[in-house]
């Protein structure tokens, strides 16, 4: 944990982008954050020469969840709520975009389908393996319904919120259905019953109690 205010800025930075998918993640995923921040694969075997990452065939490991919890705690509140938001938004635009370039839009689709493999991602607290937009949920929920002051955005949210909600029942994720429907409903707060976001609500509600 001490060798991590002697890295370079960059590497820091790459470090703080793995801190928020938790002790692990994925190669497959990590190509598609190299999008986001470049620099991630180029960087992993330094990680593991120094002992702070390790890796197992696909999987990228912290090596203690301490050292995970060093990464994510060398930002401020601020500054890792920002990240969250902004890896969600980036996530979000991975899963609804059909104009990435085609390497990107191959991983993009291979994560979609790792839900049908053995553990991989974790949805939330949930153990149901992720598609691209539950992973852009998780991090829009771990950045908090505040991060954003605009209604618009936060309605758009939570339909990303429903739709993987959805998703997740389809698969027998019935907790990790709940997770997701009821966090959108956060997301509308006292706004639930305005006309244009009444039956949004209503089909997170039904999600959530179903």
């Amino acid at each position: 944990s001490s060798k991590l205010m002697a890295l370079p800025i960059e590497s820091l930075r790459s470090l703080h982008v793995l801190s928020c998918f938790g002790i692990q993640t994925d190669m497959s995923l990590l190509n598609v954050l190299e999008g986001y921040q470049a620099g991630i694969i180029e960087s992993l075997d330094a990680f593991v020469e120094q002992g702070i990452l390790d890796r197992a065939g696909p999987i990228v490991i912290f090596t203690h969840d301490l050292i995970q919890q060093a990464a994510a705690e060398s930002m401020s509140s601020d500054e890792r709520h920002l990240l969250h938001f902004q890896l969600g938004q980036y996530l979000g635009m991975v899963a609804n975009t059909n104009s990435l370039p085609e390497t990107a839009s191959l991983v993009a689709a291979s994560i979609g389908q790792m839900r049908l493999e053995d553990t991989v991602f974790n949805a939330g607290s949930h153990s149901l393996t992720s598609s691209t937009m539950a992973l852009a949920c998780d991090q829009i929920i771990l950045a908090g319904p505040e991060a954003t002051s605009d209604f618009s955005q936060k309605q758009h949210f939570a339909s990303w919120l429903l739709r993987a909600g959805k998703d997740a029942s389809r698969h027998s994720g019935f907790r990790a259905a709940f997770y997701y429907h009821s966090r959108g409903i956060s997301f509308l707060n006292d706004d639930c019953w305005r006309d244009d976001n009444c039956n949004l609500y209503l089909d997170l509600h039904e999600g959530a109690v179903r």
